[in-house]
């Protein structure tokens, strides 16, 4: 008896041991995870994936901090540009003190320093200023306002961008970025995609073996159209090219982490253009939360897959602490599903 009762002693203390070992086994397990990001341009999919590179590396190199500056000086040359042709699109009549300062702008063959007292006189006149408050009825970068008051910054000799200026400028991507980083046991490779309608066609390579798709959609798009094609709105356009991939036998079995993106843009134009107008079948009140509601409710009904694989975030991409909030819990659930099957 004596002998059994060591036995079974043995033998609980020897499968506690093993479990114990398996749970830790579990806790260290480094997973391979592949998100794709998804979305129409400008919807800040590549933002999020500058975010992880400064939350998991710590920031960018000389050369690409280089690579920055040079984009900086450019978007702020065609923004002033785009501004100055919006005028004479809406009419907008430009006063004749502003006549050299546009010549030497619209002609040159870059920004340089000396072009800075002509940038900032165009961008401060009131007329411009109009102009610029009309954005939706042009195409215009969304941080035109951010480049033009940092021009004489951006000039400098020994301008070196922030955080924040990288964050800011925007560069269309074009064909497949991969940025890869660990964290808290997950191997992460970011597939992060061009989201303009010539470049999709490239998607379909990127489509094996993915483990979740983060799909980006820019809120403040509601009242713009698609630079690609003037009749189409930018979000009816994300709601399409949603209900497309959602409904491909590719991701049948796929997480779908719904990243409602600008946030901070959108309480700033909704209260101040007619919802409306741009969809008509909201019956709804026009305060943020309504239509905020229209909106991921409209998705949702897009999305003929399992719920428990829907998740919905409201991000502002530009924020630290508004992605490394939504990260948190996007990899809380990706741990949970990877777990499950082992």
């Amino acid at each position: 008896m004596e002998l059994c009762g060591c036995l079974g002693h043995t033998q609980s203390a020897s499968s506690t041991s093993i479990n114990n070992m398996i749970k830790e086994d579990r806790e260290s397990q480094n997973y391979q995870v592949k998100l794709l990001l998804l979305g129409t341009g400008d919807s800040g999919k590549s933002t999020f994936a500058k975010q992880m590179k400064i939350i998991s590396k710590g920031g960018f190199s000389d050369m690409e901090l280089g690579n920055y500056a040079t984009l900086l000086v450019s978007r702020t040359l065609f923004s002033i540009r785009a501004l100055i042709r919006a005028a004479k699109q809406l009419k907008i009549r430009l006063s004749k003190s502003l006549k050299e300062p546009i010549e030497a702008v619209m002609n040159a063959p870059s920004l340089t320093k000396d072009l800075v007292p002509y940038i900032e006189s165009i961008w401060k006149s009131k007329a411009i200023q109009e102009v610029y408050m009309q954005k939706s009825e042009y195409q215009l970068d969304t941080n035109a306002a951010y480049y033009l008051d940092n021009v004489s910054r951006f000039l400098a000799e020994d301008f070196v961008p922030n955080n924040q200026d990288v964050l800011k400028v925007r560069q269309k991507t074009s064909g497949i970025l991969e940025t890869q980083f660990d964290t808290d046991g997950l191997q992460i490779t970011l597939v992060d995609v061009g989201g303009q309608r010539s470049e999709r066609r490239k998607w379909l390579h990127c489509f094996e073996d993915v483990t979740a798709i983060i799909y980006f959609i820019n809120l403040g798009e509601f009242d713009m159209s698609l630079s690609e094609d003037y009749r189409v709105n930018r979000l009816t356009e994300s709601l399409d090219l949603f209900e497309e991939i959602s409904s491909s036998d590719y991701f049948s079995e796929t997480d779908f982490f719904m990243f409602f993106n600008k946030d901070d843009m959108f309480r700033r134009k909704v209260n101040s253009n007619q919802f409306v107008e741009h969809f008509t079948n909201y019956t709804g009140d026009t305060t943020y939360e309504g239509c905020l509601r229209h909106i991921t409710r409209m998705f949702k009904e897009k999305y003929g897959g399992d719920d428990n694989q829907y998740h919905e975030y409201v991000t502002v991409s530009l924020s630290m602490d508004s992605i490394k909030e939504t990260l948190e819990a996007v990899k809380g659930i990706l741990r949970e599903r990877l777990e499950s099957v082992l």
